[in-house]
């Protein structure tokens, strides 16, 4: 339909201009297959069966969480359990997704289904109804804030735990590499 026309467009406008490869944050769809360079779907649209025929075929696969997917499929929501973010690289690994959106790191205001507005980040964990700590790994420390009363970005546990799920994911290639090694 039109959003496949529009797609096409941009992506035909990039290559005139550079070769820098460029994807799309959607699910593949045949209609752009050999239109776009790389797919990033969300977590739970994807599968290992779909990640490898696009890889053969020249394509990058990386993939995000965002207001979607919900528990019980592992999200970075602050109503999740912090072994679900580490669960999210352990599945990047096995479907061999090569790279991991996360779409912004420091949204401190609220949208509230038209617009952003204020709030309180360390009051209200909501900057996207129904998606606690969607789009902020930080809180923001400043002076008189009460809280921290420092001028310094404050990193989450839920930034701790997906930085543990991307070192996982590190071990996983280095043993997988050692296993091949072996078997060689």
């Amino acid at each position: 339909g039109e959003t496949n026309r529009r797609v096409k467009s941009i992506c035909d406008d990039i290559r005139s201009y550079t070769d820098i490869p460029h994807m799309v944050t959607t699910a593949p769809r045949a209609s752009l297959e050999g239109v776009v360079d790389g797919w990033c779907p969300l977590w739970n649209k994807i599968d290992e069966e779909t990640v490898r025929k696009h890889q053969s075929a020249g394509d990058t696969v990386w993939w995000y969480g965002c207001v979607t997917p919900k528990n019980p499929y592992p999200t970075y929501h602050l109503d999740d359990r912090l072994m679900s973010s580490r669960l999210v690289h352990w599945m990047q690994k096995d479907y061999n997704v090569t790279g991991n959106l996360y779409w912004a790191t420091t949204v401190f205001q609220k949208y509230n289904g038209v617009e952003y507005v204020d709030r309180d980040v360390w009051t209200d964990p909501d900057s996207y109804p129904g998606a606690p700590g969607d789009g902020y790994l930080l809180y923001p420390g400043t002076e008189n804030d009460g809280y921290v009363n420092r001028n310094m970005p404050i990193p989450t546990i839920r930034l701790e735990s997906i930085r543990d799920g991307s070192e996982d994911y590190e071990y996983l290639v280095i043993l997988e590499n050692k296993i091949t090694e072996l078997l060689d």
